[in-house]
C-alpha cells in the first residue's frame, strides 16, 4: 500500500504533459492538476503508515490499536467517498 501511491507519480506526470499540450499558451488547469496529484498520493501514505504503525509494535494497548485502525480506515475511507461523489 505505501509503494502504491507512488506508481501515480509517472501517471500524473504524464496527464499534466498531455494537459499542457492541449491547452496551449495559458495551461491553468496543468498546474492545478499537477500539485492536485501530489496531494493525492498522500492519501495513499497516511493510512499505509497508520497501519505499519500498528502492525510495528503489538505490545500497545488495544485502545490504541483499535484508535490507529480506525483513523486509517475513515481516513482512507472518507477520502475515497469524496472522489466518488
Amino acid at each position: 500500500m505505501l509503494a502504491s501511491g507512488f506508481f501515480l507519480v509517472p501517471i500524473l506526470g504524464l496527464n499534466s504533459a498531455f494537459m499542457k499540450r492541449i491547452e496551449g499558451e495559458m495551461p491553468i488547469m496543468t498546474y492545478s492538476q499537477l500539485p492536485a496529484g501530489a496531494f493525492c498520493i498522500l492519501f495513499f501514505q497516511v493510512p499505509a503508515v497508520l497501519f505499519f504503525i500498528m502492525a510495528f509494535r503489538p505490545e500497545r494497548s488495544a485502545e490504541l490499536i483499535y484508535l490507529f485502525y480506525d483513523f486509517a480506515w475513515m481516513y482512507m475511507t472518507s477520502c475515497c467517498g469524496l472522489k466518488i461523489l
